[in-house]
């Protein structure tokens, strides 16, 4: 009963935030000026503020949310561990580093440098991590650390030996929504349908939790059920990361706040942890062009901003039982 009533309570602020992601900005426009504009009843500059700008943006901010807190969810499912991420097996390093590349050599294909780098990544830490009898967990997440720190070098030697292009790589790493497009808002679409693959997963992520020998005992493939949501998940960041850069902490927390809500059922957990994720991201995208009019802040500052106070309260509740 609870969840009927959530459900609709977060889409209802979602809608709002979505709303407010269009009207607010360093033009501020009235509801009636955004109806005026949509319907193309009014001045031109406010169509195409509407229309090419901020329309585009305000649905970019919501998929890449609903993405990075589902590969969240699912990541901390598999791993068993509260502390998993969506950048967990270096995907978003690699992604950073095609982008990089692309940015200094091949402007126009940063975004298939950008999600090729992260396929590529993927391929290698799951060669890495794979044996003989299976995908041993720990291997896969220390295979991914390691994969993720020497591709992190990798993308800072390149930021040292074009220092010109440097502050242009920086800020679109960094996390920023600022270049949206209808192009982008048309490759997002590729989330809300992986999305739909990974929820049909939902009763086997709940026997994975159990453990993998639980699940077997259950009847649960686990290591090809594992193999198949890593996969989507992973998919689900380096699309993210490819069309918005990394942003940190939306895969993280917004798992643990849906668990607050509702537990710890992945039919439950995983639509409010995707409807928080977007609504945490389009505030976030809100706050980081309206806090400074004069310049717009990376949007993964304004993330990290919010999510380390809500991170350490969820540490001091669950080790100390401190009550805030």
């Amino acid at each position: 009963m609870r969840y009927k009533l959530l459900f609709p309570f977060l889409l209802a602020i979602a809608a709002v935030v979505f709303c407010l992601e269009i009207a607010l900005g360093p033009v501020k426009l009235s509801l009636k000026e955004v109806t005026e504009a949509l319907l193309g009843n009014s001045e031109e500059k406010y169509e195409i503020i509407v229309r090419e700008l901020r329309l585009p943006r305000a649905v970019l901010a919501l998929t890449v949310g609903f993405a990075l807190a589902t590969a969240g969810a699912v990541f901390q499912g598999i791993f068993r561990n509260p502390m998993a991420e969506p950048y967990v097996l270096g995907v978003a390093s690699g992604a950073a580093l095609g982008m990089s590349i692309a940015l200094v050599y091949f402007k126009s294909y940063y975004l298939l440098f950008s999600f090729g780098a992260a396929l590529m990544t993927l391929g290698v830490v799951y060669s890495i991590a794979s044996t003989k009898g299976g995908l041993p967990t720990t291997t896969l997440l220390l295979s991914g650390i390691s994969v993720s720190l020497l591709l992190s070098s990798l993308t800072a030697l390149i930021l040292y030996m074009n220092a010109r292009d440097a502050a242009v790589i920086m800020f679109t790493l960094m996390g920023t929504i600022s270049n949206a497009t209808w192009y982008k808002v048309k490759i997002s679409l590729l989330i809300l349908i992986i999305s739909i693959l990974i929820y049909l997963f939902t009763k086997e992520l709940n026997i994975l939790t159990l453990g993998e020998e639980n699940a077997k005992i259950l009847g649960v493939d686990a290591e090809r059920v594992k193999k198949i949501l890593l996969i989507l998940s992973t998919l689900l960041t380096s699309i993210s990361v490819a069309l918005c850069g990394i942003i940190g902490f939306v895969g993280l927390i917004t798992p643990h706040m849906a668990r607050l809500l509702v537990g710890q059922n992945f039919r439950y957990l995983l639509p409010v942890s995707a409807i928080l994720g977007a609504i945490l991201l389009s505030v976030a995208d809100i706050s980081a062009r309206t806090l400074m009019p004069s310049a717009e802040i990376p949007i993964n500052i304004i993330t990290t901003f919010f999510g380390v106070p809500f991170f350490l309260y969820l540490l001091l509740r669950e080790r100390w039982g401190v009550k805030l």
